[in-house]
């Protein structure tokens, strides 16, 4: 058998071991890249705790219900919103990585109810009280006026009835500096923002309801 013969025969098998591997390194290559990668995790977040407990005493006004808020479409998900007002002001973006623990609007009526029962009973079925309020939430959003500036902006429209008749309107607008240019830097800002909305909703409510 001539001399080239015998020593393909001989490298034989180490080639055939060798296939083998790179088929194996390709088949494992393979499935990593179709077995489905676990999705990222959101950070989570709310307006945190209420420091200061309402002061209990005689109520110092009627009783008001607080029915759902009423919230624009673009706050139908828990999605932290923000905008680049130096780039494209019209386009809300959700950051990915983050989110609220519920809907906006959940959020803003359970610190409403919180801020209001301090002054006097607060009812969540219409009908039962003679005063009912009522708050659309248009604007709940982190708004970039560079990539080093940014606030939380809060804008709802609260209407007051008494018996069934509208008794007063008015449209609420706030905002508040974040202090960092990213989702906790907005979730601060925009906690706030509704903090002085509810500030300056309580004192109009005050002129209405005795």
């Amino acid at each position: 058998m001539p001399a080239n013969s015998q020593k393909a025969l001989k490298n034989r098998p180490k080639n055939a071991f060798c296939s083998r591997l790179v088929l194996l390194a390709l088949a494992f290559a393979i499935t990593a890249c179709s077995t489905p990668q676990p999705p990222t995790l959101k950070t989570v977040y709310d307006f945190g705790p209420v420091l200061t407990a309402p002061v209990q005493s005689t109520p110092k006004r009627a009783a008001i219900a607080l029915p759902e808020i009423e919230a624009s479409g673009s706050l139908s998900s828990p999605a932290l919103l923000y905008r680049l007002q130096y780039s494209n002001a019209q386009e809300l973006r959700p950051y990915a990585a983050a989110r609220w623990s519920v809907l906006p609007a959940q959020l803003v009526r359970e610190r409403i109810r919180d801020a209001l029962a301090a002054q006097g009973p607060v009812l969540s079925t219409e009908g039962q009280a003679t005063y009912t309020l009522r708050i659309e939430l248009d604007e709940f959003s982190q708004v970039f006026e560079s990539p080093s500036s940014s606030f939380g902006l809060v804008r709802l429209r609260a209407s007051l009835l008494k018996n069934d008749q509208l008794a007063s309107q008015t449209t609420l607008l706030t905002r508040a500096p974040a202090a960092s240019q990213d989702a906790a830097g907005g979730v601060k800002a925009l906690t706030a923002a509704t903090d002085d909305a509810l500030r300056q909703l309580a004192a109009w409510l005050a002129t209405h309801i005795k």
